[in-house]
C-alpha cells in the first residue's frame, strides 16, 4: 500500500494529470497502522504536503471522521486506501459533505473491488480513478518466460500434483469470483485458460524474495533453530534485489518492510459516466522504465477525464469552508468603545483632584506618585477593550496580527503600572 501512495504522489507531481504548479496539497485515507509510515517523495519542488488520515479497519465511525478532518483540512485530491466496506462509509460520507463531484477527485487502491466502484452513485463515480497492481508485463523477458512455464505446467508432474492437493483442500464445491468455476474440481487446462494475475505475479516474487534473502540468510551463518534471528534474518530479505516477473524486486531501506514503488507496476482505471451509465476505461499504466504512459489507455479521447467531465485536474483546494468565528458584534464594540472612554474620563478626573489637592494629608500619606501610576495601569490595562475589538472586526491580515500581539502587552503593562 506504501508503494502506491508513493506513485499516487508522482501521479500528480511529473504527470499530466497536474495541470497547475498549485496542486500540492494531497491526501491519504489509510488504515491506521499504515498511517505514519507511507514514504512520500520529497525531490519534487516546490515540497508535496501530504494530509495522511488513519482509519480503524471496518469501523464505519472512524471512516467518517476520516473524511470530516479531510474536509475541515479542504483537501480535494485524496487516494483511499482499504477494502471495499470502508471504501463505502468514506465515500457516502465525502458526498454527504459535498466532496464529491466537481472540484474533488479521489483514486481507490486495489484493495477496493471494480464492482464495489459500480454500484456506488453517480456522484461518486463520475471522475474517479483506481490504481491496481499491474503484476508481470508481457513483452519483459522473464514474464513471458514465467508465462511459458505456467501455460505448460498443466502437462507437468508438478502441475498436476499441485491440483490433486488444491482439489483434495476444498471437500465442497466452491464457487470462485466468475461464478462459475468449482475449484474443487480442477480442469485439465486449467493453468493454461487462466492468465496469472498480478495476484498470483506478486505472491510468485514474495515467495522468491523470502527464499533467496533465506539463502543469505544462511549464507552469513544464521539458523533456523532455537537461535534463529528474526532482525537479521528481515535484514537479509530486504536487502536482496533481483529482476523477476514482475521487474525490478527491491524493498525500500526502512522498517515498513515495504516494496520500493519505483520497482512495481500499475494500472489506472478511470470511471465516466453519461447520464447513469458509467463506463471503467483504462487510462493509463506506471513502470519503473517509463514512468506514467497514456498512450495504451482506451478512454474516450485518450485522456483521463475528471468528475467535471473536463480533462482538466481540480485544483488541490478549494475556497475555504464558512467558519463561524464568533466575533464580536457591533453593538458590543461599541459599548467597549465606549467604556475605555468612560474609564480615561474617570481617570483624568481623579488625575486632576489628586494634583489639585496634592497637599492634603490623605493624599500625601497615598503617596501622589503612586496614586498617578495606578490611574496610568487603569488606563493602559482597558486600552486592551480597543485591540479586542479590532482584532473582532475579522480582518486578519498583518494588521491584525499587530492587534493580536498588543492585547497580552497592554494587559499586562497595565498591572506592572499597579
Amino acid at each position: 500500500m506504501s508503494a502506491q501512495s508513493a506513485v499516487f504522489v508522482e501521479l500528480f507531481a511529473v504527470s499530466g494529470l497536474r495541470t497547475t504548479e498549485s496542486q500540492r496539497l494531497l491526501s491519504t485515507l489509510s488504515p491506521l497502522l499504515l498511517a505514519h509510515t507511507q514514504p512520500f517523495p520529497s525531490e519534487y519542488e516546490p515540497p508535496i504536503q501530504v494530509v495522511t488520515t488513519g482509519f480503524v479497519g471496518g469501523s464505519k465511525d472512524s471512516a467518517e471522521a476520516s473524511a470530516e478532518i479531510l474536509h475541515t483540512a479542504n483537501v480535494r485530491i485524496g487516494f483511499v486506501i482499504g477494502f471495499d466496506q470502508t471504501y463505502g462509509y468514506f465515500m457516502d460520507k465525502a458526498e454527504e459533505l459535498g466532496m464529491t463531484g466537481p472540484g474533488y477527485f479521489w483514486l481507490a487502491g486495489d484493495g477496493v473491488g471494480n464492482a464495489k466502484v459500480q454500484s456506488s452513485t453517480t456522484k461518486q463515480i463520475n471522475g474517479i480513478g483506481k490504481m491496481l497492481s499491474l503484476g508481470g508485463v508481457p513483452g519483459a523477458s522473464v514474464y513471458d518466460q514465467f508465462k511459458a512455464n505456467w501455460d505448460g505446467f498443466d502437462n507437468s508432474a508438478e502441475g498436476t500434483a499441485l491440483k490433486t492437493y488444491a482439489e483434495a483442500m476444498w471437500l465442497d464445491p466452491w464457487v470462485g469470483n466468475d461464478g462459475t468455476t468449482d475449484l474443487s474440481v480442477f480442469s485439465d487446462t486449467f493453468f493454461a485458460d487462466n492468465v496469472p494475475d498480478d495476484v498470483a505475479t506478486y505472491a510468485y516474487d514474495a515467495v522468491m524474495q523470502h527464499g533467496i534473502g533465506a539463502c543469505a540468510y544462511k549464507a552469513a551463518g544464521g539458523t533456523f533453530d532455537a537461535d534463529f534471528a528474526a532482525a537479521d534474518f528481515f535484514a537479509a530479505v530486504t536487502a536482496t534485489e533481483f529482476t523477476s516477473v514482475t521487474g525490478s524486486v527491491r524493498f525500500l531501506r526502512d522498517t515498513t518492510g515495504s516494496r520500493d514503488p519505483a520497482s512495481s507496476n500499475f494500472i489506472l482505471y478511470n470511471w465516466q459516466c453519461e447520464g447513469e451509465t458509467c463506463t471503467q476505461y483504462t487510462a493509463g499504466s506506471w513502470t519503473a522504465l517509463s514512468g506514467w504512459d497514456y498512450s495504451g489507455g482506451d478512454t474516450p479521447g485518450g485522456s483521463f477525464r475528471f468528475s467535471d467531465n473536463t480533462l482538466n485536474a481540480p485544483s488541490d483546494r478549494g475556497p475555504p469552508p464558512y467558519e463561524e468565528k464568533n466575533l464580536l458584534g457591533g453593538g458590543l464594540v461599541g459599548i467597549g468603545v465606549l467604556l475605555v472612554a468612560l474609564n480615561y474620563c474617570i481617570a483624568a478626573v481623579l488625575g486632576g483632584m489628586t494634583f489639585w489637592k496634592r497637599k492634603d494629608k490623605v493624599i500625601r500619606a497615598s503617596q501622589p506618585m503612586f496614586l498617578a501610576m495606578v490611574l496610568i495601569g487603569c488606563c493602559v490595562s482597558t486600552t486592551t477593550i480597543l485591540f479586542f475589538s479590532q482584532d473582532d472586526s475579522g480582518d486578519y491580515d498583518k494588521d491584525g496580527e499587530v492587534d493580536c500581539m498588543m492585547q497580552p502587552i497592554f494587559y499586562s503593562l497595565g498591572f506592572t503600572f499597579r
